[in-house]
This record gives structure tokens, C-alpha cells and sequence, in this order.
């Protein structure tokens, strides 16, 4: 014996058959007595599990369910767990399942011994609801949302694509909700039937009752309506109509009952609140994803665990099975023959991959859960559902309409139908998307209807249209903001567009989406495409505009060989338009270690610029001429001449490059006047929407920011702004970007007093990102004395590529460690 309790005691025995002998030698010892007074009978309780023993007591689950399994007894009366039946071998009366409170599951427990008690005293009603075998990770949240919309409402369903865990949720649900429902909670397979017509037998055959040969609905409602249970609808999908019909006609009746239901598709009944199951969230070590995939895994292999070295595959498993539950265990059941890595290499073929299940299981494998969705649809639904497969990424209402060859208020329509049977989600407003699962699923299904090529065709058709006509080829258009969400279909329809050898049509798709590429795509995915077209073009003025094209990207990767070269390649063409930005772009480059040469070409580009019939020549030779200026340290005459450029471009539609290089200008030639107020005016945190989406415009903003900073505020904020700047530098797809950091740190070390560290970290910055964070790197270098090695450095190794990239990486990382920040 070890605790007592009132009247209560409570004791431990090494095997459960010396429990049950106990106890039932107790039993009769207490009926042989003589009692004098009223008989004392004694009520018992026997459970079988692990306790943990702490100082001559046990704790644990299983010491609280023993003491549960005791307390429905009646006296007299010996209780055990179905455990505790079978372990100790011995014969008794089936009692059932039976709730307990404080129990999440139901026990199934066994009278031992004879006798006639009558109902257990559990003040809870019994239930059908399944044990499920295995725990439910990462639902928490969605049990209390649940349980708070059933709050209020006789209807609500949980509606999600196949493998969700709709089912597992409800059931997690209905037995949270179990004492509020003193007629039991009943749940109804509706996978065993096959149509409306069994839908009524099932149900009464469920609640207990026998229909009489009315009005079945009718009949199951007058049962039902006025008793306080809670009926659980599971799969309600392929009899829809029926669950409609019956939960319609409930709810409109006064009366205690509710149905909770789980379908792919919305029963669409008034008084219907839906909650949509979302998947598991994979973001992160310890996301709900990455933990069901480790239990499930070790499940199947005992020595399975999420270590360092797998959670970059597990993670990826989970992320590029959109964290859908049933395809995470899938996954995880295959780690006996194929590690994560292995896993996530081959999910391009997930339905060969994720095969399996358990025997007599309906959804045994991932497909056959999406085939069950699929095979619902009508005809229209499912060439629509396959011809979205073409999209990456989202895509909205009118390329929807496009690429299913239908009008628009038909592929609103479509688009509702798919939404509301979970085969398409929202993404954001007005444009929707395919998990990934299901995306793979309907390319497979697009190809096995045979329209997998027109569909392409019509999805590249509409995003040439959707482009419009080329933007002329200045080194930075203004990108069409609206195009910036379909980067993924951009990038597809340039790559289905080549597949088909429809060079015209590639180049001048390429010429009008490539400042919106840049926006958001790696630059090297652009300079691929651009080279690979150029070398099928026969028109030599279309591959000199499409080889100019190439000229951004360069600068972004600090190949100015390869930049000057290209550069060289259009002096030397006859058009004089085309000839001028070639000696505007040479200008750039060799304006900081050759002001004078920068300022020849600048003329010479301006002379033929002035024999085209063009009309931005003002703002564009005076943005030039700023930069030579900023360069030479005038920095009264670079401010005057930006703003000039920005005077000049008043009237035209200057592009986002020109103003973003006279913004720069005018906050690099502010900090060197020591105005480093202004800059904060120039330069505001609230950006405009090209800024906004432009990381490297934006990372710049944030430098001059910074700078300013420094000379503004107290140490501790300097330094903090500095370190913001540097732990993104890193992470920053334009290389340049930490050149730019050292700098900013630099500048700090110079303003702490530390001109050592300074003089070192300006000697390492190779190459900044513009012309004007050059020009604060040399502004520095002349208040700390290193003015005349910097610029010699410069100019022996500008066109090193690890001098200008892989120097300053090594540089920023030791510095930062030197200061501490991780």
C-alpha cells in the first residue's frame, strides 16, 4: 500500500495477476464477514501501466486512472481496465468503452466477478467516438477554435483537402466537448456507404434508433433534435446532398443537438460555420510538421531522431509536402529504407515515393486521397483543376480564365467550386494557389487529359500579353509592380517559351518583364535566359538589345570585365542611341580611379545622344557627371548636379535607377558636408512601392540611414543601426552589399576614435555597391589618412572578382565577430 485518502487506499503489485487475485480475495473476505451493523461493501478499481516512484509514492497518468476506473464502481463491485483483463488472464463482464472524467480517451473496462450492479456510475454518456492510435501533434490551437465556434452554433464544419487530419481533429474535438453532451457524442463513418439513398439507416443505426417508414429525415430529426448529443458527420463529401438535407432540416428545429462534420466540400446549409483546417505549420526546428514527422518515424525505427544533421532534409520534406499530415507520416514510414535526405530528393515523384499505409485503411496512400477529391468533380471542374497545374506560385482570376480557355465569370465560378471542395486555397487578395501536392497532382492529371501543351501555350499567351510591349533598355526600367507576384509563372513561361523554340517571342517577353524579374528572382536566373536567347537570335539589333539587357546583372555581381566589355561592344555600334549607353556605362566604372577619362566618355555619349531622336539626354548626362564629381570629393558641385537631374526629369518619366542614383548622390555629398540631418529627409523609412519591393534599393536606404545615424546619434544607437545593417549584409543576394557594410563599419570605427581598425577595414572593402558608398569610402579614407593606398587598391585590383566579392565577406565576418554580433 503506499497513499491513503479518506477511505481510499491505494497499492502496487508487480504484475496484474497478483493485483486481481488481491482484490478478489479482499472481495470475499469483506462478503464472509459478519457485519453488526450495515454491510460495508468496498468498491475496486485495477489498472495497468508504468508510475514513477518518488519517496514511497507512485505518480503518474496511470495512478489517476485507476482511481477514476475505481470511482464508477458500486460497492461490491471489482473494476479493471481491458489491460488489466488480458495481462492477468481472467474471464469477466463486458462492460464497454466508458468515459471518464479527466481521461482524454475512453477506457474499455471489465466487471470481474459475478453480480448485477447496473449502470456504472460514471455520469457520462457512452460514445462510438474511435480511439485513434497514435497521438495528434501541433492541433491545440485548432481544437479550442473549434470548440469556441460550437460554442454558438448546431453546425459546424471542418473542411480541408484530403490528409489534413480532419477526421483526427474531430474526434480530438468531440471528446474535449464530451461532458457537454449528457446523450453522448456518436460518430458516423460515412466512408461505408456509397451513396445519398444509406445515408439514414447509418445515421439511426449510430443514435439507436429504428426508422418506422415515414419521412427518414423527418424521423431522424424528431429523435435527434430534442436530446443533448453531439453527432459527429466524418467524410461527408460523397453523400453531401444527404448530410445537407439532414443538418439543414436539424438545425432549422428547436432542439439540443449538433452536428460537428468534416468534408472536402461545404455542406452550403444557412446556419453553417466553417472552420478551414489548415496544415501543419513547418517553419522552424520544432514546428508541428517536424515533430510529427519524428514521432512518426520513430514509430517504424526505434533509433530515429531529428538531429543537426537532418533537420535541413526534414525540414525540407515537410515544407515541400505543404505540412498535409497523412503525406508527413507517409514520408516518415519510408525512413527504414530511405533517410530525409534521400526523402526530399525524391519528392518530384511523391506519389511513387509516399506509397504505403495500413492494411484496410481507406486513404493508403497519398494519391488515392486526392483521387478521392478528384473523382468528385464533373468534367469542367477537373480539366479546370488540371490546367491550374501549369501556375507557379499564385495566380489570379483573369489568368485563371486564360489558361482554362474559359471567360472570366466561368472561371470565377470554377474558382468558387475549387475553393470550397479545398483544391485550391487563397494566397492573397484575389489570387489563389495549389499546395504543392496538389499543384504535382494535376500536371500529372493535365498530362494523362492529353492538354498539357495548349495549356502551356495559353499560360505563356497570356503573361506576353499580360507583359505588354518591351520597356526601352535603360539600365534600370521601371518594373511593372503588378507583374511582381507572378515571378514564379514569369520565369515558367520564359522557360516554356524556349522549350518551344519561340525565340521572337522570348526576347521581346524578356525585354518587357526583366525589371520585374529583378525585383525579385536571382539575377544569374535572368542572365541564363538572356545569353541562352541571344544565341538563337539572327537579327543583330535584337540580340544587341537583348545583350545590353545582360548589363544589370553584371554590375550586381561585381563582373565589371565582363561589364566594360559589353560596354565597349555598343560604342561600336551604328545606332547612336544604342553606341550612348555604352559610353554612359564605361563612365560609371572607370569614374572613381579616372575622372577624366569618365568625363570624355560622359561628352562623347552625350554628342551622339543628342543625334538620336530621344528627349532624356538633360537628366541622364547630369546624373553621369554627378557621379565623376562625387568621385573627385565636389561634393557641392555632385549635389548640384543631381538635383539638377532630378529638375530635368520632371517632365519625363525618369526610371527608378536615375532617381534612386540621385537620391544616394545627394545623401552621400550631405554626410561629407556634414549634414547628416538631411539624409533622414532623403532617404524616409516609408518607401515607395518600387523600394519596398526592391531588396537592394532598400538594403542602400538603409545604409545611408545607418550613416546617418552615426553622426547622430549616441554610441549605443550608432552601433546598433551598424549591426542591423551588417547581419543582413550576409544573407544579401547582391554581393556588393557587404563591401557596403564594411564601410558603414568603417565609418564607425572612425567615429569611436579606433582610426587602426578603420584604416584596415576600408583597405578591405573592395568594390562598394554604388558610386555613392564609394564615395563615403573615400571620404573616409581621407579623414583617417589612407586616402592615397585606397584608391591605388582600387585601381590594381577593380577587376579582380576576389578582391571585389570574397575579400570583404571574409573582412565583415571577422570584424563582426570581433565586435560580438552573431
Amino acid at each position: 500500500m503506499f497513499t491513503t485518502a479518506g477511505d481510499a487506499f491505494c497499492a502496487a503489485f508487480e504484475r496484474a495477476s497478483d493485483a486481481v487475485g488481491a482484490a478478489r480475495a479482499m472481495q470475499a473476505a469483506l462478503a464472509a464477514v459478519s457485519w453488526p451493523g450495515p454491510v460495508l461493501r468496498v468498491r475496486m478499481g485495477v489498472h495497468l501501466g508504468e508510475a514513477e516512484e518518488r519517496g514511497g509514492d507512485y505518480f503518474g497518468p496511470v495512478v489517476n486512472t485507476a482511481a477514476r476506473i475505481e470511482s464508477v464502481g458500486h460497492g461490491g463491485q471489482l473494476l479493471v481496465s481491458d489491460l488489466v483483463r488480458s495481462a492477468a488472464g481472467v474471464d469477466g463482464v463486458d462492460l464497454g468503452e466508458v468515459r471518464l472524467r479527466d481521461v482524454a480517451e475512453p477506457v474499455h473496462l471489465w466487471q470481474v466477478g459475478d453480480g448485477d450492479f447496473g449502470a456504472l456510475r460514471t455520469g457520462l454518456a457512452r460514445s462510438n467516438l474511435p480511439s485513434p492510435p497514435t497521438s495528434l501533434v501541433g492541433r491545440g490551437g485548432d481544437i479550442v477554435e473549434v470548440q469556441r465556434l460550437m460554442g454558438g452554433n448546431r453546425l459546424v464544419t471542418l473542411s480541408a483537402v484530403g490528409g489534413t487530419g480532419k477526421t483526427r481533429l474531430a474526434i480530438a474535438v468531440a471528446n474535449a466537448e464530451f461532458e457537454h453532451w449528457p446523450a453522448g457524442v456518436w460518430f458516423v463513418d460515412l466512408t461505408s456507404i456509397s451513396d445519398d439513398s444509406e445515408f439514414c439507416a447509418l445515421l439511426a443505426s449510430v443514435v439507436g434508433m429504428e426508422l418506422g417508414g415515414g419521412d427518414p429525415i423527418e424521423e431522424l430529426v424528431d429523435f435527434v433534435a430534442p436530446q443533448p448529443m453531439l453527432i459527429v458527420l466524418d467524410n461527408c463529401e460523397h453523400v453531401v446532398d444527404a448530410c445537407a438535407d439532414f443538418t439543414e432540416a436539424l438545425i432549422s428545429r428547436q432542439g439540443n443537438a449538433a452536428v460537428l462534420a468534416t468534408s472536402r466540400e461545404w455542406l452550403d446549409v444557412d446556419g453553417e460555420r466553417t472552420y478551414l483546417l489548415r496544415s501543419l505549420d513547418t517553419d522552424g526546428p520544432d514546428a508541428p510538421a517536424v515533430q510529427l514527422f519524428e514521432q512518426r518515424a520513430s514509430a517504424v525505427d526505434a533509433s530515429f531522431a531529428v538531429t543537426a544533421s537532418n533537420i535541413g532534409a526534414v525540414q525540407e520534406v515537410c515544407n515541400r509536402l505543404d505540412g498535409i499530415p497523412l503525406a508527413i507520416e507517409l514520408a516518415a514510414a519510408r525512413v527504414t529504407v530511405l533517410p530525409p535526405a534521400e526523402l526530399a530528393a525524391g519528392l518530384d515523384d511523391r506519389f511513387r515515393v509516399l506509397t504505403g499505409g495500413r492494411r484496410r485503411q481507406r486513404q493508403r496512400t497519398l494519391e488515392t486521397t486526392i483521387d478521392w477529391s478528384y473523382d468528385l468533380l464533373d468534367n469542367t471542374e477537373r480539366d479546370a483543376f488540371a490546367s491550374l497545374g501549369v501556375f507557379v506560385g499564385s495566380f489570379d482570376l483573369d489568368a485563371a480564365a486564360a489558361v482554362c480557355g474559359v471567360p472570366r465569370a466561368v472561371a470565377v465560378d470554377l474558382a468558387e467550386a475549387l475553393l470550397s471542395k479545398s483544391l485550391i486555397t487563397g494566397a492573397s487578395q484575389g489570387r489563389f494557389r495549389l499546395l504543392e501536392t496538389l499543384k504535382a497532382y494535376a500536371e500529372d492529371r493535365l498530362f494523362d487529359l492529353g492538354m498539357a501543351t495548349e495549356t502551356r501555350d495559353r499560360h505563356l499567351d497570356h503573361f506576353i500579353e499580360r507583359a505588354g510591349s518591351p520597356n526601352d533598355l535603360e539600365i534600370d526600367p521601371a518594373a511593372d509592380l503588378s507583374l511582381v507576384e507572378d515571378t514564379g509563372n514569369l520565369l515558367a513561361a520564359a522557360d516554356w517559351a524556349e522549350s518551344q523554340g519561340r525565340w521572337s517571342d522570348l526576347r521581346e517577353y524578356l525585354q518587357a518583364i526583366w525589371g520585374s524579374l529583378l525585383l525579385r528572382s536571382d539575377s544569374n536566373e535572368i542572365i541564363a535566359r538572356i545569353e541562352r536567347c541571344v544565341a538563337h537570335i539572327e537579327d543583330p539589333a535584337d540580340a544587341a538589345q537583348l545583350d545590353w539587357l545582360r548589363g544589370v546583372p553584371l554590375i550586381l555581381m561585381a563582373e565589371w570585365s565582363a561589364y566594360a566589355s559589353l560596354c565597349r561592344t555598343h560604342m561600336e555600334l551604328g545606332d547612336p542611341y544604342q553606341a550612348s549607353k555604352g559610353y554612359f556605362g564605361l563612365s560609371t566604372i572607370v569614374s572613381r580611379h579616372d575622372p577624366d577619362e569618365a568625363t570624355r566618355l560622359i561628352n562623347q555619349g552625350t554628342q551622339l545622344r543628342a543625334g538620336s531622336d530621344r528627349d532624356d539626354l538633360g537628366w541622364e548626362a547630369a546624373i553621369r557627371t554627378s557621379v565623376v564629381t562625387l568621385h573627385l570629393g565636389q561634393f557641392d558641385d555632385a549635389r548640384q548636379q543631381s538635383l539638377a537631374a532630378l529638375d530635368a526629369a520632371d517632365a519625363l518619366p525618369i526610371t527608378p535607377w536615375g532617381e534612386h542614383v540621385a537620391v544616394a548622390n545627394l545623401a552621400a555629398a550631405a554626410w561629407a558636408l556634414h549634414e547628416p540631418e538631411s539624409i533622414f529627409e532623403l532617404v524616409p523609412e516609408a518607401e515607395d512601392e518600387h523600394i519596398a519591393y526592391d531588396p537592394a534599393r532598400m538594403s542602400q536606404r538603409q545604409f545611408f540611414r545607418a550613416l546617418a545615424t552615426i553622426a547622430t546619434a549616441p554610441a549605443n544607437e550608432a552601433a546598433a543601426a551598424v549591426e542591423a545593417y551588417a547581419l543582413t549584409a550576409g544573407t544579401d543576394r547582391f554581393a556588393l552589399e557587404q563591401n557596403d557594410a564594411l564601410v558603414l563599419l568603417a565609418v564607425l570605427a572612425e567615429s569611436e576614435g579606433d582610426l587602426v581598425t578603420a584604416r584596415t577595414l576600408l583597405m578591405d572593402t573592395g568594390t562598394p555597391r554604388s558610386p555613392a558608398t564609394g564615395a563615403v569610402a573615400q571620404e573616409c579614407a581621407r579623414r583617417v589618412g589612407v586616402s592615397e593606398e585606397l584608391d591605388a587598391a582600387y585601381q590594381a585590383n577593380v577587376r579582380d572578382r576576389h578582391w571585389a566579392i570574397e575579400q570583404p565577406k571574409q573582412a565583415l565576418r571577422a570584424e563582426m565577430q570581433r565586435r560580438g554580433w552573431e
